[in-house]
């Protein structure tokens, strides 16, 4: 599913980990896909809103959060290259 991200203060430790599985299920002949939900993609359009605020606070602030999410940022480059948009 999508919306990985902005549902507590440890999303983002939670998308780190799902990309990891990614890697894992590659190595092991499996597959784990992960959706490009919209709370992913307001993030990428530096709207923080749904952001738990002890989570924005660990990373630095407003300033650093919205940084990590650009589209060049670490947090950012991480959703593009490793979650799918998908139309039904």
């Amino acid at each position: 599913t999508g919306d990985q991200v902005d549902r507590g203060p440890g999303s983002v430790g939670i998308l780190k980990l799902l990309t990891g599985l990614q890697g894992e299920a590659k190595q092991a002949g499996g597959r784990v896909v992960l959706l490009l939900g919209n709370h992913e993609l307001m993030e990428l359009q530096g709207m923080p809103d749904y952001a738990h605020a002890d989570e924005v606070s660990a990373l630095g602030g407003e300033e650093a959060w919205r940084r990590a999410w650009e589209l060049d940022g670490d947090i950012g480059r991480l959703v593009r290259e490793r979650l799918q948009a998908v139309a039904v």
